[in-house]
C-alpha cells in the first residue's frame, strides 16, 4: 500500500492533524510498508512521508520492532493508542494460547493487518485450522473494519478453490478472528517450478484460480491482492488443487458489505506492486472494479509462463516509489516470448505459442475497456487455446498502436505528417494515370495469391513440412485463418470469382483443421458464388466436390452421397474419367459408399480409381498411392487381409522416401500398415507404430482433430489386444472428451467409437461400464443409422458377447440369431461361431452343431488360416459330445485345440480364454470316456503350452 501522487504532494502542514488521526495514519503507513518488498520500503516511506520526519521515524521504529521482536510498540504512540498497545504486548498470542475452541500451535505467517496461526479446534469437532487474528497493536479502526470485511467476504463464498471459512469470533480483548480451512500448500509459482510443470499443465492449474475469483465477483467481492503467495497449491490424492487465500484487501461491490470501511483513506494504495492494476496505482481504489482482478490474474499468468511477473523486481529496484507507480500506470509489459528470450532460466526452453503472448497481454491492458470484461472471458480464452480453437485475444491493431504513438509524440508527428501528405499527394498525381487501367486486376490477383499461398495454404500441416522439416504450431495458422475469414464479408462484393476462390480456400483450410461448421459455411458460399458466375464449370464442380466430402465427414451422408454422385457424373462429362479432380471426387464417393454400407459400389469405385490413377500418373504419384491405401483399407474392412497388406505396405516406403518420416501422409500410411498386423496376431509390432503416429498427430494437429482421434483410437485398440487395459482405458476416456468437441453424439464415428469402448470394457471384465456404454449407443444407432447399418450390427454383436459373459445366454442367443438374418458379410461366420458357443452352453447341441459346422466350412473356404476356423471345429466337437457322438467328436476336439494352439499369436490376448476352454473340453472328454491317463496327458500338455 502507498499514497498516490496527489496525496504525497501535500505539504507538511496538512499532516498536522489531531492526535487520533495521526496515530491512525501511522498504523496505516506501517501496514502499507509491510506489504512492500523489503528492499522497496525505504523508497516508499520517503515518498509517503515527504518532509514529515517524525511520521517517518515512527513508522520505521514500528517496522524495526516488528522485525526484531514481533511486537508493534512505538514509544511515540503514547496518547490515545498507548493503552491498547501496552495491553496487546502484555498478552502476546504465544504457542498454547486458547482462543474460543482453538488452541494455537504455531505461527504460519502474517500480512499487513493480521497474523495467521496453525490452531487445533477441540470442539464441536477436532481438526486443524488456520486462525487469522488482528496483529497485536494494529487494531486501528480502519484495520478492524477491513478485517471484518474479509471475514464477511469469505463467509459469502463457497467454492472448492477458495479457502473455506469455518467460524468467526473475537478474542478476550475484542480482537476479531476467523477460523478457515488449513491449506497445506506452496505458492503456485513455486509449485509449478519445483514440479517442472509444462505450459499446458500450468494453464490447467491456473484456470481453477480464475474460476474461484469469478465466483468471488459473483458474490460482489473483488480480491484486489492476487499474487502467487495468495494462491497456494496443495496435493490431494495425487492431484494438485489451487486455493485462493487472503481476501484481506477485498472490496465489496454491492451493498451487503458497504457498511464496513473497506477502503483506506483517500490516497492510500492497496495491493502488491508487481501485480497491481494501473487503476490501483492511480486512484487509491476509488474506481476499482472486477477488471482490476483481471489485470492481476494476467500478471500471475504471465509469471507462470515466463518465471517472472511483468513488473520485474530487478527492473524497478532503483526506482523511487512514484516512478514505480507511474510505470505501473503507463509502461507496457514485454510480451511473454520477449521476456523468455531474455531469461537465463528459460533460455533453453521452447518458445510459447503466439496465443500465449496475446492472452496475458489482453488481461494486462492499461485501458480497462481493452481487457477481458470478466474473469470468465479470460478462462474461456484459455480453454479455447487448450482445445485448439481461436482465441478472443489478439495483438493490438495497427490503428491502435499508431494512435498511441501519435498521442505520445504529437508535436513532431504533426510536422512529419504535413510533409508526408505533400509527398504522397505528389506521388499520387504522378502515378494515377499509369495504374488506373490495371489496378483492379492486380489488386484481385495479389489479394487472392497472398491469402491462398502465404496465409491460408499454411493451415494444412502437410504444406508446412518436407523431409526433415517440422510443421509450425497449428494454432498460429488457425488464428490467422480466423482473422482472414472475418474480413471477407462485403470486401469483394464486386468480384464474385475472387470471393468464390477465397471462400473455397478458407473452407478447405477449416476442413483440414477439423473445424467443420465454419468449413461448411464457406464451401456453401463458394458453390453459390461460382455456380452463379460460371455454371457447371470446373471451379464450381471443385467446390461441390469439396462440400460433398465435408458433408460426408460431418456424418451427413444423405446429403453427401447424391451431391458427390452428381459431381462425379458432371466431371466425367467435362473433364474425363482420368482427370485428377474427377478421381478425387471418385475417391471421396467410394469412401462415402463404405460409410453407408454400399460395399459393392464402393469396391467397384476403388478398383476403377486405383487402376486409372496408377496408369495415368504413375505408381509413385500421391493420388495413386492414396487409391492404393483406400483399396487396401476396403479389403481390410471386408476381411481380405492377405490382399490388404501389400496395398498398405508399398505407400509407406515411398512416402518416407519422398515426404519424410513425419509428413502427415507418411503417418497415415504407417497407421494403415500397423492396422494389418492385428488380424495376423502381430499387435506387438503395431503398438510402436501407433505410438509414433499419435505423438506426431498431437504435435501437428492438436488433441481435438480427426486425425489425432483416429491415431488415439488405433493405439487404444492395439493395447486392448495386448491386454494393456488401464492404458487403453485412459486413451478411450481422452478420445471421447475430445471427440465430442468436433462430432455430435449421433455421428457415425462417435457411435463406432462407443462400440469399441464397450468391447474393451467387456474384455477387461468391467461389465457395468460396458452396459452403460451400450445403453448410450443402441438407441442413437437404431434411430440415426437404422437396424441394418454395419455399425449398429457391430454393436449388437458386442452386446451379445457381453450377455454371454454375463451368463444371460437366452438374450445373447436371440441377438446372434437376429444378426445371422442380416447381411454382415465376413462377420456372418464369426456370428455362427458365437452362436455355436452360446448354444453349447445352453445345451442345444443339435443347433450348435449346425452353427459350428457352417462356420468351420465357411472359414475353410475363405480364410483357412484364421484361428476362428479351429475354434469352430472345437465347438463342433463339443456339440458332438453333447449328442453322444464320441467317435466323431474326438478328432474335432483334438484338431480344433491344436489348430488354435499353433495360431495362438493371432488370437487377441483378451480372447485367449477360448484356447483354455478348448483344452478343457479335451480333458473333460477323456474323463467322460473313462480314460484318466489320457486326460492327465492332455492336461499336462495344455499346462506346458500356457507357460
Amino acid at each position: 500500500m502507498a499514497y498516490r501522487q496527489g496525496m504525497v504532494a501535500r505539504s507538511f502542514e496538512r499532516w498536522k492533524m489531531s492526535t487520533p488521526e495521526r496515530h491512525e495514519r501511522i498504523g496505516e503507513l506501517f501496514e502499507a510498508a509491510l506489504d512492500q518488498p523489503h528492499e522497496m520500503r525505504e523508497a516508499f516511506l520517503q515518498q509517503a512521508c515527504m518532509d514529515d520526519l517524525e511520521l517517518r521515524k515512527a513508522v520505521e521504529r514500528l517496522l524495526q520492532n516488528h522485525s526484531e521482536s514481533d511486537t508493534f510498540l512505538d514509544p511515540q504512540l503514547a496518547r490515545t493508542h498507548a493503552q491498547t498497545l501496552l495491553q496487546a504486548l502484555g498478552s502476546d498470542l504465544a504457542q498454547g494460547t486458547v482462543i474460543g475452541p482453538y488452541r494455537l500451535l504455531r505461527q504460519l505467517g502474517e500480512g499487513g493487518m493480521g497474523t495467521v496461526y496453525l490452531a487445533h479446534q477441540t470442539h464441536p469437532i477436532r481438526r486443524d485450522v488456520a486462525l487469522k487474528v488482528i496483529r497485536l497493536g494494529m487494531d486501528t479502526k480502519s484495520v478492524i473494519a477491513r478485517f471484518e470485511s474479509e471475514r464477511r467476504a469469505l463467509a459469502l463464498m463457497d467454492h472448492p478453490n477458495i479457502a473455506q471459512v469455518f467460524d468467526a469470533g473475537a478474542t478476550d480483548r475484542g480482537l476479531p478472528y476467523f477460523a478457515m480451512e488449513l491449506v497445506d500448500g506452496v505458492p503456485i509459482h513455486d509449485y509449478c517450478r519445483t514440479q517442472k510443470l509444462g505450459i499446458r499443465e500450468r494453464i490447467e492449474l491456473f484456470i481453477p484460480v480464475c474460476q474461484a475469483i469469478q465466483h468471488a465477483h459473483q458474490k460482489g467481492i473483488i480480491h484486489r491482492d492476487i499474487k502467487p503467495s495468495n494462491v497456494l497449491v496443495k496435493v490431494s490424492e495425487g492431484k494438485p488443487i489451487p486455493k485462493v487465500i487472503d481476501f484481506g484487501l477485498a472490496k465489496a461491490l454491492g451493498s451487503e458489505l458497504s457498511g464496513a470501511t473497506l477502503m483506506t483513506n483517500i490516497g492510500t494504495i492497496v495491493g502488491t506492486l508487481q501485480y497491481m492494476s494501473p487503476e490501483q496505482a492511480g486512484t487509491g481504489g476509488q474506481d476499482i472494479d472486477t477488471r482490476s482482478d483481471v489485470f492481476s490474474l494476467g500478471a500471475l499468468l504471465y509469471e507462470l509462463l515466463t518465471g517472472s511477473p511483468p513488473l520485474d523486481a530487478n527492473r524497478i529496484a532503483k526506482d523511487n516509489y512514484l516512478a514505480i507507480l507511474q510505470r505501473i500506470r503507463e509502461e507496457e509489459p514485454q510480451s511473454p516470448n520477449a521476456r523468455l528470450r531474455e531469461s537465463i532460466e528459460f533460455k533453453q526452453g521452447k518458445a510459447l505459442d503466439s496465443e500465449l503472448d496475446w492472452i496475458p497481454l489482453k488481461a494486462l491492458e492499461k485501458e480497462r475497456s481493452r481487457r477481458y470484461e470478466t474473469v470468465n472471458g479470460l478462462v474461456l480464452d484459455l480453454q479455447r487455446y487448450l482445445a485448439g480453437e481461436p482465441v478472443e485475444a489478439a495483438p493490438p491493431s495497427r490503428t491502435y498502436r499508431i494512435g498511441k504513438f501519435v498521442r505520445k509524440h504529437r508535436p513532431w508527428i504533426a510536422a512529419a505528417a504535413a510533409f508526408a501528405l505533400v509527398l504522397i499527394a505528389g506521388i499520387a498525381v504522378s502515378t494515377w494515370m499509369a495504374v488506373r487501367a490495371t489496378r483492379a486486376e492486380q489488386e484481385s490477383r495479389a489479394i487472392n495469391e497472398f491469402l491462398q499461398l502465404d496465409v491460408l495454404g499454411q493451415a494444412d500441416p502437410g504444406n508446412q513440412s518436407g523431409p526433415g522439416g517440422k510443421a509450425d504450431a497449428l494454432l498460429t495458422v488457425r488464428t490467422a485463418l480466423d482473422r482472414a475469414a472475418a474480413k471477407l464479408d462485403g470486401k469483394f462484393s464486386q468480384q464474385p470469382l475472387v470471393e468464390g476462390s477465397l471462400r473455397h480456400t478458407i473452407g478447405s483450410a477449416y476442413w483440414s483443421l477439423g473445424v467443420l461448421p465454419q468449413a461448411q459455411t464457406h464451401l456453401e458460399a463458394a458453390v453459390k458464388l461460382r455456380n452463379t458466375a460460371l455454371g457447371e464449370a470446373p471451379p464450381t464442380l471443385q467446390s461441390q466436390s469439396a462440400l460433398g466430402g465435408l458433408l460426408w465427414q460431418a456424418g451427413k451422408n444423405a446429403e453427401a452421397v447424391p451431391l458427390l454422385t452428381g459431381v462425379l457424373a458432371a466431371q466425367r462429362r467435362t473433364l474425363g474419367s482420368a482427370n485428377r479432380e474427377t478421381l478425387l471426387t471418385l475417391k471421396t464417393l467410394a469412401t462415402a459408399y463404405q460409410t453407408v454400407n454400399s460395399m459393392d459400389k464402393a469396391e467397384a469405385l476403388w478398383i476403377e480409381g486405383e487402376k486409372l490413377a496408377r496408369e495415368t500418373f504413375g505408381p509413385e504419384d500421391l493420388l495413386a498411392l492414396d487409391f492404393s491405401l483406400g483399396l487396401g483399407n476396403y479389403f481390410y474392412l471386408t476381411g481380405r487381409y492377405n490382399e490388404a497388406q501389400p496395398l498398405m505396405s508399398r505407400p509407406v516406403e515411398i512416402f518416407r522416401r519422398k515426404l519424410g518420416e513425419d509428413h502427415p501422409n507418411t503417418l497415415s500410411a504407417t497407421s494403415n500398415l500397423a492396422m494389418t498386423y492385428w488380424p495376423l496376431g502381430q499387435s506387438e509390432l503395431a503398438e510402436p507404430l501407433y505410438e509414433r503416429s499419435l505423438a506426431s498427430c498431437r504435435r501437428l494437429y492438436g488433441n481435438a482433430h480427426p486425425e489425432t482421434l483416429v491415431a488415439m483410437y488405433n493405439l487404444a485398440l492395439t493395447r486392448v489386444d495386448l491386454g494393456k487395459y488401464a492404458e487403453a482405458e485412459a486413451l478411450y476416456q481422452e478420445n471421447y472428451s475430445n471427440r465430442v468437441l468436433i462430432y455430435k453424439p449421433d455421428h457415425p464415428r462417435t457411435l463406432l467409437f462407443l462400440t469399441s469402448w464397450a468391447d474393451a470394457a467387456t474384455m477387461r471384465g468391467d461389465y457395468a461400464k460396458a452396459d452403460a456404454l451400450y445403453a448410450q449407443f443402441m438407441p442413437i444407432a437404431r434411430r440415426t443409422l437404422g437396424e441394418t447399418h454395419i455399425t449398429t450390427l457391430t454393436g449388437y454383436g458386442g452386446l451379445a458377447e457381453l450377455r454371454r459373459r454375463q451368463g444371460r445366454l437366452p438374450e445373447a442367443e436371440s441377438m446372434l440369431i437376429m444378426l445371422l438374418h442380416k447381411d454382415r458379410d465376413s462377420f456372418a461366420l464369426q456370428d455362427q461361431v458365437s452362436l455355436a458357443e452360446v448354444r453349447v452352453q445352453l445345451g442345444k447341441y443339435g443347433e450348435a452343431m449346425e452353427n459350428a459346422q457352417s462356420a468351420y466350412q465357411g472359414f475353410t473356404k475363405s480364410d483357412p488360416e484364421n484361428w476362428e476356423r479351429f475354434h469352430a471345429q472345437s465347438l463342433l466337437g463339443a456339440s458332438l459330445v453333447g449328442l453322444r457322438k464320441f467317435a466323431a467328436a474326438e478328432p474335432a476336439l483334438v484338431e480344433g485345440y491344436e489348430g488354435m494352439l499353433q495360431r495362438k499369436s493371432r488370437i487377441r490376448v483378451p480372447s485367449r480364454g477360448v484356447l483354455v476352454e478348448a483344452g478343457q473340453r479335451l480333458v473333460d472328454f477323456y474323463q467322460l470316456q473313462g480314460k484318466p491317463d489320457k486326460a492327465a496327458e492332455w492336461k499336462a500338455r495344455i499346462a506346458a503350452s500356457q507357460r
